[in-house]
């Protein structure tokens, strides 16, 4: 994740942005499987459960180059 950071440096509030649009990309299919509780729940474990594989991080830092700009972010 230091990447994030790096690039959040780098370009801004704009990153802060796709970062956060990339992981709701990520784990759209879980979200949308949650109710309130288990959306807390989520989220608060995202972090110590998820993106621990290298192939979770790979497939997590492609869709965050994907969008390269918020008109990107925006049309998906």
């Amino acid at each position: 994740m230091f990447h994030c950071w790096s690039l959040i440096f780098a370009t801004g509030f704009s990153a802060v942005f796709r970062v956060t649009t990339a992981l709701l990309l990520q784990f759209e299919e879980n979200i949308l499987l949650c109710d309130s509780t288990n959306f807390s729940e989520l989220m608060n474990s995202m972090g110590s459960a998820y993106l621990r594989k290298e192939s979770e991080i790979a497939a997590f830092y492609k869709k965050l180059s994907e969008l390269s700009t918020v008109e990107t972010a925006l049309s998906l």
